[in-house]
């Protein structure tokens, strides 16, 4: 009887492990996606022959918010970004 509980005890503590490391790795595949929307807010990109400034973004609607309050598709402002050379 008492194997039984050692062994319940060995398989709970591995799934904790799991547990802790899947959730770490999703954490950091967030954190990365994250970061390729945030180095995009303060840019400029032509839309209609006007020059907007991105200054939201969100991750689950995968567009930007621009300044005049449009939202814009990720690969859209990506696209009609101005290169400041």
């Amino acid at each position: 009887m008492k194997k039984i509980h050692v062994i319940n005890a060995i398989l709970f503590l591995i799934l904790v492990i799991l547990f802790g490391i899947i959730s770490s790795l999703v954490g950091l595949n967030i954190n990365q996606q994250n970061d390729k929307y945030k180095k995009e807010i303060g840019e400029a990109i032509l839309l209609s022959n006007d020059t907007l400034i991105i200054i939201d973004y969100s991750m689950i609607n995968d567009n930007f918010s621009l300044e005049d309050g449009k939202k814009v598709n990720y690969d859209l402002a990506i696209k009609n970004k101005i290169i400041n050379n």
